[in-house]
């Protein structure tokens, strides 16, 4: 595999993962503010971490994966 290759192979994954998020769970205003409608940005942070991490994970495992199979080195 190229690294141009496994560069499109990994931005394709995380624009799959990330498509599969509902928008409601992006931003969700009950979580990150404080009941006054004032967002409080260490809950907004850690949402956004959370799904970044989340979207990371996901993809990762799918790229590991779709390279392993290709290399006939994962089990099935």
């Amino acid at each position: 595999m190229t690294e141009q290759e496994l560069s499109k192979l990994v931005q394709d994954k995380i624009f799959e993962e990330r498509k599969q998020l509902p928008v409601h769970q992006h931003i969700d205003l009950a979580i990150v503010t404080n009941g006054r409608g004032v967002t409080d940005a260490g809950e907004l942070y850690n949402k956004v971490l959370d799904d970044t991490l989340a979207i990371v994970q996901k993809s990762t495992t799918a790229i590991l994966k779709e390279v392993l199979e290709s290399k006939g080195l994962l089990d099935k």
